[in-house]
């Protein structure tokens, strides 16, 4: 007997126009705020937030330049959050950071990140790579 596969979630439905950063001496967090959406079962309005980023900079103003990357869960130094979807909290990896240049107030941001969904929300794994200012935040 042949498993079905999971069905696959559309990736063009997680989409960000703006997140912040704020933090200091290696202790960072970057919230991303992700457009409401329908998946066909329920309405999504979901803030990604990702604390204690152990990024090697004092300060923001550091990290121009700078990428990062991290393990997968359960390796030490993995960074994680989640969204709730289809009543369960599915994890995210975040696989890595890239940062561009300040302007503005804003720093550019590149995360590349995996959504887990196959630990509970039974759909396919997912690659999604977030490109999105941050709004620096004291």
């Amino acid at each position: 007997m042949i498993d079905d596969p999971l069905p696959s979630f559309p990736a063009e439905l997680l989409t960000a126009e703006v997140g912040t950063i704020a933090g200091t001496a290696r202790q960072y967090s970057i919230t991303i705020k992700l457009l409401p959406f329908h998946d066909g079962e329920e309405t999504i309005n979901e803030t990604l937030r990702i604390d204690k980023l152990p990024l090697l900079a004092e300060r923001i103003e550091e990290l121009p330049g700078r990428q990062w990357a991290f393990p997968s869960n359960p390796q030490p130094g993995y960074v994680e959050t989640s969204i709730y979807m289809w009543t369960v909290h599915n994890p995210i990896e975040v696989e890595s950071i890239r940062f561009g240049k300040i302007e503005n107030g804003y720093i550019e941001a590149e995360l590349q990140t995996r959504f887990v969904f196959e630990y509970e929300g039974g759909h396919s794994n997912l690659n999604k790579t977030f490109t999105l200012p941050l709004k620096i935040e004291s």
